[in-house]
């Protein structure tokens, strides 16, 4: 289930702990085909975290929230329409 603002704190955690174990295996020097594999996702986002390593380090791959502009409504008030 997602919330209106899009992935649910449990999948936000799980993306982050995808993400951590990519800087692991960066830290160990595999390559990027290989932890694609390894995490069963694409190429092109191990590439986007790879760069995200490499100007922050762990840091860099933390998650930034939801994308976009914060909403004028709470969640209450969305759910009382």
């Amino acid at each position: 289930m997602s919330t209106i603002r899009g992935l649910t704190p449990r999948e936000r955690q799980h993306r982050e702990e995808r993400r951590s174990a990519a800087a692991g295996l960066f830290d160990q020097g595999v390559p990027q085909a290989g932890i694609a594999r390894r995490l069963d996702v694409t190429r092109q986002p191990v590439h986007h975290w790879h760069r995200l390593w490499q100007d922050g380090g762990r840091t860099g791959l933390a998650s930034t929230g939801p994308p976009g502009a914060r909403p004028y409504l709470t969640e209450e008030q969305i759910e009382g329409r």
